[in-house]
């Protein structure tokens, strides 16, 4: 089955409690990381769908599918065996990551941010 993820959370760097963020694709089968986003990849990206909102700068909009958007910002998901990519009828996850806030030196208590979540989109 072909499928899409759509995100559009916050920006954990420029927030300013983390200085690296990122999410990663890995298949569920092989426990393959097959790609990822970075905080500096997805800055900015919200602006296009809140224009003029000054919160924009602190999310992002960013796609996981087979097949390169050129509206939005993509992650694309070949298909292949092992680590080389994620076959249409295997499972999939998002792993998200929040590397060192600045003003602790550590990663940011789990009770000062909101949550990384995904929206599955099925045809």
């Amino acid at each position: 089955m072909e499928y899409k993820y759509i995100f559009c959370q916050l920006n954990h760097a420029v927030t300013g409690k983390a200085t690296y963020s990122n999410f990663g694709v890995y298949g569920q089968k092989a426990l393959n990381g097959i790609g990822g986003l970075t905080n500096v990849d997805l800055t900015g990206t919200a602006d296009k769908f809140l224009p003029d909102n000054p919160h924009a700068k602190y999310l992002y909009v960013a796609k996981v599918a087979r097949e390169e958007d050129p509206d939005m910002v993509t992650l694309v998901v070949p298909s292949g065996v092992g680590p080389y990519g994620i076959e249409p009828d295997e499972s999939c996850f998002i792993g998200f990551r929040i590397y060192v806030e600045p003003e602790t030196g550590v990663g940011p208590s789990w009770s000062e941010i909101l949550y990384d979540q995904a929206i599955k989109i099925n045809p």
